[in-house]
């Protein structure tokens, strides 16, 4: 009988982690950066909320912070929004889903240069790789869909 509570416990245990690595816990982190000679009186500070990885190895959750960079995503350069250029007034996400090894996420920036202007990118991340999932990987004939 102990012998069958044993591998009963086992089987569970099991069970609950194949079932904890097939999603990520993805947690806000906000930064907010003061530009040291600012254009406007609006455009002293930006705020970035960057989606921090945990629930997988430290390699693993880096390289799905760096598939899921606003850098990478969306253009952004640190750099050029703490000197001339001053565009970007906030950056955040959105995780649209986090289950059986797909993390999917959109990022947001908002600025104004002439005119006030937002971009989304939707990204997909497969969680075994930490690589962005594309279009060719998944469909076989996307131009027949």
């Amino acid at each position: 009988m102990k012998i069958k509570i044993t591998f009963c416990l086992l089987f569970i245990c099991a069970l609950s982690l194949a079932a904890a690595a097939q999603s990520v816990t993805v947690t806000p982190k906000k930064v907010v950066y003061k530009r040291l000679k600012p254009i406007d009186e609006d455009k002293k500070s930006f705020s970035i909320v960057y989606p921090k990885v945990k629930g997988v190895s430290p390699a693993l959750a880096r390289k799905i912070e760096a598939s899921i960079s606003y850098e990478k995503v969306s253009d952004l350069n640190l750099k050029d929004e703490m000197g001339e250029s001053q565009w970007l007034y906030e950056a955040f996400y959105k995780v649209n889903y986090n289950k059986f090894g797909i993390l999917d996420i959109t990022l947001t920036v908002s600025g104004s240069g002439a005119y006030p202007e937002e971009n989304s990118k939707t990204v997909v991340v497969d969680l075994k790789t930490g690589e962005r999932v594309k279009t060719a990987d998944v469909f076989t004939n996307p131009a027949g869909l």
